[in-house]
């Protein structure tokens, strides 16, 4: 059975910043996990895409703002959707910065 654990490496930041979080729980969490680790096996596929979908659509129908990627094999799940406008991907934020600092 997959161990559950709290997201602290952007909550507790965010928190300390004064803004509130949201993360997803219970069986919608589990189910998300389940599918990381399908990505990181190479063996994820419409069930693992479903998970991840499910996943966005629990944090969309909260009141924020934006969503955090907060694992690099998301975008892998959401396909297009991983770019959409209420998303925040730290992968892509970070290649970025890489690219532009190599170009300095």
């Amino acid at each position: 059975m997959l161990e559950l654990r709290e997201p602290v490496v952007y909550t507790r930041p965010l928190l300390e910043r004064g803004l509130g979080v949201e993360t997803i729980g219970g069986a919608v969490r589990r189910r998300l996990d389940e599918a990381i680790y399908a990505v990181m096996e190479g063996r994820d596929g419409d069930s693992e895409a479903e998970a991840a979908a499910a996943a966005m659509a629990d944090l969309r129908q909260r009141p924020v703002d934006g969503i955090i990627l907060g694992c690099t094999d998301l975008p892998l799940l959401l396909a297009s959707d991983a770019d959409a406008q209420d998303v925040i991907n730290p992968g892509q934020l970070l290649a970025e910065a890489a690219i532009r600092m190599a170009l300095e």
